[in-house]
């Protein structure tokens, strides 16, 4: 069995994440119930962050390189070759026995764009690390990954990815670690100067 089938036959049901969003909140600030899949829940995109350099991963220090926020033009946003981070509308929070991974949706790789860990694309992915047992965030995110030469397009609230989840036994040590705040900073124009403004609300180390 491939990679994806082994983790499509372990994920969780549709009943099984509805009965974990309404009773457990695992899944919080949806639009609606109907975004429960057969075995996943579909994720509407808030937010994309482009890179403007380079991070540093060392053994006791890490440094995250300074992204900005991409706007949409006329509602779309316009996307090159390169790499982004992708920030959802929906919050997490894990019980200590379920885990998740980001996936594509079909409709998304068929544009050339894959939202998931590891399974690779043609044109564009969107890749995330695991969500861990009682890891909680208020914006489910990932990297997006465009190889696309032609670019890809896509716009606020679109339906790119849905998150798988898998039950394991009760871990007893849970995710601790607080969210790490990135140097994302959102451009403007004033006066014909660009005043640049730090955010500190994304989640850099997902």
């Amino acid at each position: 069995m491939s990679t994806e089938e082994i983790l499509m036959a372990a994920a969780l049901s549709d009943t099984e994440i509805r009965e974990l969003v309404l009773r457990k909140k695992l899944i919080t600030n949806y639009g609606a119930l109907s975004q429960i899949e057969q075995q996943g829940f579909d994720l509407r995109t808030k937010e994309i962050y482009k890179y403007l350099g380079h991070g540093f991963i060392g053994k006791t220090e890490r440094r995250f390189p300074e992204k900005e926020k991409v706007e949409p033009v006329d509602g779309i946003y316009e996307l090159g070759q390169g790499v982004y981070d992708i920030f959802f509308i929906e919050a997490c929070s894990f019980p200590n026995n379920i885990s998740g991974l980001i996936k594509t949706r079909s409709s998304s790789n068929k544009c050339g764009a894959e939202i998931t860990r590891e399974f690779v694309g043609e044109d564009c992915r969107i890749t995330s690390g695991a969500y861990d047992a009682g890891f909680k965030s208020p914006n489910i995110a990932g990297t997006l990954i465009v190889h696309n030469e032609y670019g890809f397009e896509t716009e606020p609230g679109a339906l790119l990815a849905k998150m798988l989840f898998f039950e394991s036994g009760a871990v007893t040590k849970t995710y601790d670690k607080k969210l790490e705040k990135s140097n994302h900073r959102r451009v403007k124009k004033e006066g014909g100067e660009k005043i640049k403004n730090r955010a500190q609300s994304s989640i850099s180390d997902f």
